[in-house]
């Protein structure tokens, strides 16, 4: 009789070679549905990378904008990349029209110009919006608790500011 060990063994390799294991579920590999529809959107993309946070759930909309989780345990905010032409030479990011969307009464945009980098933070009560401006791209990191950790706003402009340029496979892949 066999050790069961090697039954074991010969039973595994059997499923793996009929197709039994779904081995595809642990793979790290991009949806090729969404790396099209990254890559159809025409701008730069980016993936900020903050101390505890991992980006997640990628999308694509209608409106040719990419959005993600960016979450940590307790803590969860959105990543949002869009088409941001024309604003490279904006020194105001705050009044322009892009911003209108992200913008309610009472609010208040504090606008900065840091390295040639035109970068914003909207703040509403608790909350902070914060955006920046790279190449073709509007990237904001949304839904910072300021008031529980006024770091982190500063942390979420480094971020955004810092990201490294991706392709659309890589983003997919997260």
């Amino acid at each position: 009789m066999r050790p069961l060990h090697v039954i074991v063994r010969a039973w595994l390799l059997a499923a793996l070679l009929l197709g039994g294991l779904p081995l595809a579920a642990c793979s790290n590999d991009a949806d090729p549905e969404l790396t099209q529809a990254l890559a159809a959107t025409g701008f730069d993309l980016y993936l900020p990378e903050m101390d505890g946070y991992e980006v997640g759930d990628v999308e694509v909309s209608t409106e040719a904008m990419v959005s993600a989780e960016v979450a940590r345990t307790g803590f969860s905010m959105r990543l949002e990349e869009r088409p941001a032409a024309g604003l490279e030479t904006v020194t105001d990011l705050c009044h322009t029209r892009l911003m209108r969307p992200y913008r309610q009464g009472g609010d208040s945009c504090a606008p900065s110009d840091d390295e040639g980098i035109h970068a914003a933070a909207i703040s509403f009560e608790e909350m902070t919006d914060v955006f920046v401006v790279r190449g073709n791209t509007l990237l904001a990191i949304r839904g910072v608790v300021s008031e529980a950790d006024p770091g982190a706003v500063p942390d979420a402009l480094a971020a955004l500011r810092d990201a490294p340029e991706v392709s659309a496979s890589e983003l997919a892949s997260r």
